[in-house]
């Protein structure tokens, strides 16, 4: 792990150093520069929630694909979301089904939001096909 990567935990915690969410955003960006994946993760996290930068669905979404693109779960379930969702991102449920699809081979919580959204458009193709 980067020591910029623990320096942004501490500042986003407060561990030792007073919280400060700027600084943790800097850090972490400069780990996500670097090629850090949790950093990659860490700053779509900050954009997306506006945590120490100005909020920016784009600017989550752009990260979270970094991070989602190498494997990291919980970035494949975030970005599924905002496909979901259409936040940042254009609407794509077949988008998003890709991403928990990939994110439910290691995270029960991803299995279970493809069930859900398997079931949405099971449901939405019955109501297509009874017109």
């Amino acid at each position: 792990m980067s020591a910029l990567m623990s320096l942004g935990a501490f500042y986003s915690r407060g561990t030792g150093v007073k919280k400060d969410y700027e600084k943790s955003f800097k850090c972490y960006k400069a780990a996500a520069d670097q090629g850090y994946l949790t950093a990659q993760y860490n700053v779509g996290v900050n954009y997306f929630s506006g945590l120490g930068v100005e909020h920016d669905f784009k600017k989550a979404a752009y990260y979270f694909d970094i991070a989602a693109r190498r494997g990291h779960v919980a970035a494949q379930i975030n970005l599924g979301n905002m496909y979901y969702w259409g936040y940042g991102v254009d609407k794509n449920w077949e988008k998003s089904r890709e991403l928990y699809k990939e994110a439910a081979k290691n995270n029960t919580n991803a299995q279970l939001l493809l069930q859900e959204l398997e079931d949405e458009l099971k449901t939405i193709n019955n109501s297509d096909n009874s017109n």
